[in-house]
């Protein structure tokens, strides 16, 4: 994302006359970066971004410090499991399950929980409507 950035500012202030390569680095090869694959690794970087956020954001209502409730979150979004005591067995309900929820999407990865729901909720639609 970093990168899509500065080329995007070394076009709007460089030399118009020179013709850019974008090219990232996959799986050891050099790669031109595309329109779509810049598009698929900024949608994955803002869902993470706001589930983090949200998840976050559920645990500071609960009570919690906006560091501890990042650290916990980011801890059960990563699967890392590392904990400041707010995940103990005293918690609260809500704490718990927004915790579980970050791990299920943190193991599961994002992508294929959201298009899941979508697949879903496509399939649903298409049989009210019979």
């Amino acid at each position: 994302m970093l990168k899509e950035l500065w080329w995007d500012l070394v076009a709007r202030f460089g030399d118009s006359r020179v013709v850019r390569v974008n090219q990232v680095e996959r799986f050891g090869k050099k790669e031109i970066a595309d329109l779509g694959y810049l598009q698929n690794v900024n949608i994955f970087i803002f869902a993470y971004i706001m589930i983090f956020l949200c998840g976050s954001f559920i645990f500071m209502l609960c009570g919690y410090s906006i560091s501890d409730s990042m650290f916990e979150f980011a801890s059960a979004l990563g699967t890392v499991g590392l904990s400041v005591g707010i995940t103990c067995a005293g918690a609260s309900p809500l704490v718990l399950w927004t915790a579980v929820a970050g791990m299920f999407f943190g193991r599961l990865e994002m992508y294929v929980i959201l298009l899941s729901i979508i697949k879903v909720k496509d399939n649903v639609k298409t049989l009210c409507r019979r």
